[in-house]
């Protein structure tokens, strides 16, 4: 049988290159071989950084550097302040149904390495966004909810 892909989706206030950190991390912790590749730029999030995409057994993991849509970045670009399209990362996530704690490590690592990783009002994408925003919050959340309780201290 074929096992289901599930997907899971969200953004995270960090630099991609920098969550990719976290998710290596986790990837390998995890004891898997990971292979990394870098893609060509998603026009739509940003034209000049690749993406990264880590696979390691069932999960692929890709991080697109977000800046902002394609008429944003003209606009900034011709007002001379590129400089404050702040960028965030686009987090996506394919992964067989059995390897969902994988998913969780890996979001938890990303948590445990930055505050508050969901928090994404500094990108101009989001910054009147205050629907988004919580609908990412609530991803984030609900994921890392379902952390295992064996680092939960003991009264």
């Amino acid at each position: 049988m074929f096992a289901r892909k599930r997907r899971w989706e969200g953004y995270a206030g960090p630099r991609s290159t920098a969550v990719g950190k976290a998710v290596k991390a986790a990837l390998v912790r995890s004891g898997r071989a990971v292979d990394v590749q870098r893609r060509r730029p998603h026009v739509m999030y940003d034209n000049e950084h690749e993406t990264l995409v880590y696979t390691a057994g069932g999960v692929q993991i890709s991080l697109f550097h977000v800046t902002a849509d394609p008429v944003t970045r003209v606009v900034y670009s011709v007002l001379g302040r590129p400089e404050q399209l702040t960028p965030i990362t686009l987090i996506s996530v394919t992964y067989d149904a059995n390897e969902h704690a994988l998913l969780v490590d890996v979001l938890s690592e990303i948590d445990h390495r930055f505050d508050r990783p969901w928090e994404i009002g500094h990108s101009p994408r989001f910054r009147r966004a205050v629907g988004l925003r919580a609908l990412n919050t609530a991803k984030w959340r609900k994921a890392l909810a379902e952390r295992p309780t064996a680092h939960a201290t003991s009264s």
